[in-house]
């Protein structure tokens, strides 16, 4: 296990709408001045955000994300770290910043989000040593 039992991963928010879902993605950036957010559909599924910068304006945000989805590879990797949920290889990408966990009431309206951020991300093949899954640069 990666995350100790006492750790609340519980969500600040639940939305069944990706407008609202996004809007509080971008929202925790500036409630939180940097950190970075986690959001997450049941314990199948999440994407972690690092938050780097804003960007456009303050429209949007710039970071580092990682993610869970139905890929074999990623599932495995949830798997092999004997996680209870997908959110905890999200916690350990963040380990050490203020995070915010965010839940998608709907598995339609997380992966809806995902493909927003994944429409404009790049990757240079790295992965995360703590998560064990490829980084993104991603504009949310």
């Amino acid at each position: 296990r990666i995350l100790p039992p006492d750790h609340d991963t519980s969500a600040s928010s639940s939305h069944s709408d990706v407008r609202s879902l996004h809007k509080t993605v971008i929202e925790s950036f500036y409630k939180r001045s940097m950190g970075g957010a986690v959001v997450f559909f049941g314990s199948e599924y999440m994407l972690a955000v690092e938050f780097n910068a804003p960007a456009h304006g303050g429209c949007a945000i710039l970071g580092d994300m990682v993610y869970v989805d139905k890929n074999p590879k990623a599932r495995a990797v949830v798997q092999g770290r004997q996680c209870r949920s997908a959110k905890e290889l999200g916690t350990t990408f963040l380990r050490g910043e203020t995070i915010e966990y965010i839940e998608a009431t709907n598995e339609a309206v997380f992966f809806d989000l995902l493909s927003k951020y994944q429409s404009g991300c790049r990757t240079d093949g790295l992965i995360d040593m703590g998560a064990g899954l490829r980084i993104y640069s991603v504009t949310c």
